[in-house]
């Protein structure tokens, strides 16, 4: 069973939204009890996300830093950082415009 889904804002309602469209497709499928069919190809496994994985590398222009954030701002997601000189600063809540990205910040001390 599929169903279209919007990828547009932040992670937290992007799986808000999923959560809603899971909960119809079960219904879906306990009202009209279809029968399997099995699936084509091979499997993709995916690794669980390391937070060092979260750091803002390798962003090349505004929409990559953008969809960097907004993807990582979830519960239980590292959210995106920069490291420098001991300090940690954290980005939530990104939005962005063709030149920019405006984000939330919160920036602590890096524990040894």
């Amino acid at each position: 069973m599929k169903r279209e889904m919007s990828l547009e804002g932040k992670a937290q309602h992007i799986y808000e939204r999923m959560s809603s469209l899971a909960m119809e497709m079960a219904e879906d499928i306990v009202d009209s009890q279809p029968s399997a069919i099995p699936q084509e190809g091979q499997p993709l496994m995916f690794e669980r996300r390391r937070p060092a994985e979260s750091e803002l590398r390798d962003v090349n222009n505004i929409k990559e830093l953008y969809d960097h954030i907004r993807m990582l701002d979830a519960d239980g997601y590292p959210h995106a950082f920069l490291s420098m000189n001991g300090l940690r600063i954290e980005f939530t809540n990104a939005s962005c415009d063709s030149q920019s990205v405006t984000a939330s910040a919160k920036i602590f001390f890096e524990e040894d």
